[in-house]
């Protein structure tokens, strides 16, 4: 028999070997800022949700201007508009989303948890108050479905937010 090594078995020694403490030390701390970052990920799903209700919110209030369903742009950023969200609810919203995005666990909780129930509330309340019945243009009626599949999606995911949040 021969004393010299074969190659295959270095490289199975090779892959075989027990990490040194400093590689596992390198692994484990590189492990929390995946994790880490995983958790931030719906987070900032739930501010791009926030921003994008804002923006139908907004184009919908033009439209609602330009097709005659309010006569000024404040009619149609108020109480009475059909095709968007009361103003002060936008900043409202955006203001939720951002603190339920944040880092600080009990404001991100309480604020997750107001998003869900205020988007909750706003989609429930077209059915009450008419605004899902009223006679639109095809493009207005887009528009408005729009409109409340997002603030459904953003209750869903503000809720979504609160539950991982309570959960640790």
């Amino acid at each position: 028999m021969s004393s010299t090594r074969s190659p295959h078995l270095a490289t199975t020694a090779l892959l075989t070997r027990t990490p040194s403490r400093s590689a596992r030390a390198r692994r484990s701390a590189r492990t929390p800022a995946r994790s880490e970052a995983r958790r931030a990920a719906p987070a900032g799903t739930l501010v791009l949700a926030a921003v994008g209700v804002t923006v139908v919110s907004l184009t919908g209030s033009l439209l609602s201007v330009a097709g005659g369903l309010n006569d000024t742009w404040w009619d149609a950023v108020g109480p009475t508009g059909r095709l968007s969200v009361p103003l002060p609810m936008n900043v409202a919203l955006l203001v939720l989303a951002f603190a339920a995005a944040g880092t600080r666990r009990r404001l991100a909780l309480a604020a997750a948890s107001l998003l869900a129930l205020a988007c909750s509330a706003a989609v429930v309340s077209g059915f009450f108050d008419g605004g899902y019945a009223a006679a639109m243009a095809p493009v207005e009626r887009l528009t408005q479905v729009s409109l409340v599949l997002g603030l459904a999606v953003l209750a869903l995911l503000a809720g979504r937010r609160a539950l991982r949040l309570l959960r640790g």
